[in-house]
């Protein structure tokens, strides 16, 4: 009796099975499918295995468009659709991946990145940089201290250097530190200093340490004298600030300024300080204005403890 119940019971189960087979409900290899459906939210369908294949394609894609927004949007167009659609993303992803590392490649900030080919090296410690400096007072070699370890500080009331190369319209890139001192307050007796372009134009280096926080026209950023920065963007003593600055040279008729130097644009520590400042006259102390190219010049400024720099470069817009 109980064999021919359990045959009974096997039959009627078989028969269901195979209904539900027919219907659809029932799929072989379900493991696997729900496998591929767990990483299909990156390229197909829950039931599509090449559409797994695509998706992790796209997110490559993204994932390599570091360096650009526009790339970005490359690499996530891979990302959605099934079926076929998902080997169409992963040939979309690759060629996010492609373009997204180009634009890493390509960023990198105003002025370029350290791989710019037309970017000229104005000091980055080697001898042949430091020497390509000369005293802007009798035009002989740099009297300036090279550290050994990849900067130079001031020479105390050994006066102006000046750069060899010469420029008009350029991009310069400059980093600089003040020295730490116990004690706030000295004014402008304390880490100043200055990046001066066509020789006439200087922007400001002093000490945060030595003045209230509010911006001036002497104050760290401004150009010296005439106009002050956005906001104080300088950091403390003892740590390393970065000026980017996008300068365009007077024009003149004869020996006559008809369009006024700009400040374009100018960073200090990655944030703006001056945008299309026209500089209408020489900065406090600087040299008398020409349209003829000079050398990038930084100040000696006897104070406290002199400033120090590294890493200076420039590209010529001209």
């Amino acid at each position: 009796m109980q064999s021919s119940l359990a045959r009974a019971w096997l039959l009627v189960t078989l028969t269901f099975t195979m209904q539900l087979t027919a219907c659809g409900l029932v799929r072989s290899g379900a493991p696997d499918l729900a496998s591929a459906g767990s990483s299909s939210d990156h390229g197909g369908s829950e039931t599509d295995g090449p559409a797994q294949a695509g998706g992790s394609a796209g997110t490559l894609g993204g994932d390599a468009s570091l360096g650009g927004n526009t790339t970005s949007e490359a690499g996530s167009a891979s990302l959605g659709g099934g079926g076929m659609g998902g080997a169409t993303g992963a040939t979309a992803g690759a060629a996010g991946a492609t373009a997204g590392a180009t634009g890493a490649t390509a960023g990198g900030g105003t002025g370029g990145a350290l791989a710019e080919p037309a970017k000229i090296v104005l000091f980055d410690g080697s001898k042949e940089s430091f020497d390509s400096w000369i005293a802007l007072r009798n035009r002989g070699a740099n009297p300036w201290k090279d550290n050994g370890d990849g900067t130079m500080t001031v020479g105390m009331m050994a006066g102006d250097i000046q750069s060899k190369e010469t420029f008009r319209n350029v991009f310069v890139h400059v980093e600089y530190v003040t020295p730490k001192l116990p004690i706030k307050g000295g004014g402008q007796q304390r880490g100043n200093s200055g990046v001066l372009l066509n020789g006439s134009y200087e922007l400001q280096i002093l000490s945060l340490e030595a003045f209230d926080p509010q911006p001036t026209d002497a104050t760290c950023g401004a150009v010296f004298g005439l106009i002050a920065p956005l906001q104080i963007a300088c950091h403390e003593e003892a740590v390393w600030n970065t000026y980017e600055i996008e300068f365009q040279a007077p024009l003149c008729t004869a020996a006559n300024v008809t369009t006024p130097a700009r400040f374009v644009e100018v960073k200090l520590n990655d944030r703006v300080i001056h945008r299309n400042v026209d500089v209408l006259q020489r900065t406090v102390g600087a040299g008398g204005e020409s349209c003829e190219p000079r050398g990038l010049q930084l100040q000696d400024w006897s104070t406290i403890l002199p400033v120090t720099f590294r890493n200076i470069w420039a590209i010529r817009r001209d």
